[in-house]
């Protein structure tokens, strides 16, 4: 994993003298953005350890006399194409573009759409050197100056799910000067405090660990191609793709008490969308987090003496985050529970609002087909004040 120590205190002010790479080149996600009726662009980003991002945007639908910018990014295995999954007449980058809201989507190293190390390929075990952490400090820096210099505002709003509040949540803690460069932060099912959790995923993920420190990424292309084929097996009978997810993800995720929130044409998008490869230590640091009930930075175990300067590896100091925070728990959510976000709440210094949205899960925020009126209009409300 890269050094924190020689980047932390001066990455901001490195990472915003870089020179940005631009491309208004097409791909699937702006063809799907177009498709909608919207205008979009794709960009590249540069961040200061050489990993080339790409950056998505849906322009605004009306001019509006303040421009507004609002920044959007995903959990682990995902990428900026869930956040339009469930289309224009629900999805949350839409309503916002409908809005006056130049919309910018996010995609961290490693995922389907960044895939590029100007020293490492991305098949070394250097290029998979990283946690949620890096992505934290080293990703968002680039991503954030590109948007509000392309959009010619000078703050930020941003929507995080899960894994894209914890980077978030680490940039800020990390480097408090980047707080005067936000207005809101609205975090979905943010995954910070995690010892509460109730998923499966976290316990197997522990009886692997040994086997995870043997590997520098984890690839579930395999997983997903089976599952492509299940569901061409199934394409005339839905019963049988709505039974996989209840009886597999579900589990994972969490189970609704009543209808499932995701309709079966997202279903189907589901692992198509999906980034099939993550660093290894992406999850490790997740499970670390499971097991010490902190928000923490990566532990080294033996080295941490040499990292640190400390037997424990340090807490993140979320005290330090003083920008206005929206919080949003889903009921059913097994990734993450309700005492955790209760707990994250009762930290952060400017928590203006906590939501909980019954009956949804982890996956539910953000895909789920009651989305814009349970969510997103409410969301929209706190976003244009």
């Amino acid at each position: 994993m890269i050094s924190l120590v020689n980047f932390v205190k001066f990455s901001s002010i490195l990472i915003s003298s870089r020179k940005i790479s631009l491309s208004k080149q097409s791909d699937e996600v702006t063809k799907i953005i177009t498709n909608s009726g919207y205008k979009a662009e794709v960009h590249k980003v540069k961040t200061i350890d050489d990993y080339e991002l790409t950056v998505h945007q849906i322009l605004p639908q009306q001019i509006i006399d303040r421009k507004k910018c609002v920044f959007f990014m995903h959990g682990l295995f995902r990428n900026s194409a869930d956040f339009l999954a469930t289309g224009s007449q629900i999805a949350l980058p839409y309503l916002l573009a409908d809005h006056g809201f130049d919309v910018f989507l996010g995609n961290a190293r490693g995922t389907k759409y960044s895939t590029k190390n100007f020293k490492y390929d991305n098949k070394s075990k250097e290029f998979w050197n990283f946690s949620w952490e890096e992505i934290g400090l080293y990703d968002l820096p680039p991503m954030f100056n590109f948007s509000l210099e392309k959009s010619e505002t000078e703050k930020i709003n941003y929507v995080g799910h899960s894994q894209g509040c914890t980077a978030a949540l680490v940039l800020l803690s990390e480097n408090p000067e980047w707080n005067s460069k936000f207005t809101q932060l609205h975090l979905l099912t943010p995954a910070v405090f995690l010892h509460h959790a109730k998923s499966p995923a976290y316990k197997i993920g522990i009886r692997l660990q040994n086997f995870l420190t043997r590997l520098h990424k984890i690839d579930i292309g395999m997983l997903l191609r089976f599952g492509n084929q299940m569901q061409k097996f199934s394409k005339n009978n839905p019963k049988t793709i709505l039974d996989l997810y209840k009886q597999i993800t579900c589990k994972i995720v969490g189970t609704n008490k009543g209808e499932i929130q995701l309709s079966l044409e997202v279903l189907k998008l589901l692992s198509d969308f999906m980034s099939p490869t993550v660093s290894a230590n992406q999850l490790r640091h997740f499970l670390q987090l499971y097991e010490s009930g902190k928000f923490q930075k990566f532990d080294y175990k033996t080295r941490n003496i040499l990292k640190y300067g400390s037997n424990e590896p340090p807490e993140f100091e979320l005290k330090n985050i003083k920008v206005s925070t929206y919080l949003y728990h889903a009921e059913m959510d097994a990734l993450v529970d309700t005492k955790s976000v209760e707990q994250l709440a009762q930290i952060l210094p400017n928590v203006k609002k906590l939501t909980v949205v019954p009956d949804y899960n982890h996956l539910d925020v953000m895909l789920g087909k009651n989305c814009r009126k349970d969510l997103y209009e409410n969301m929209l409300k706190d976003l244009i004040e």
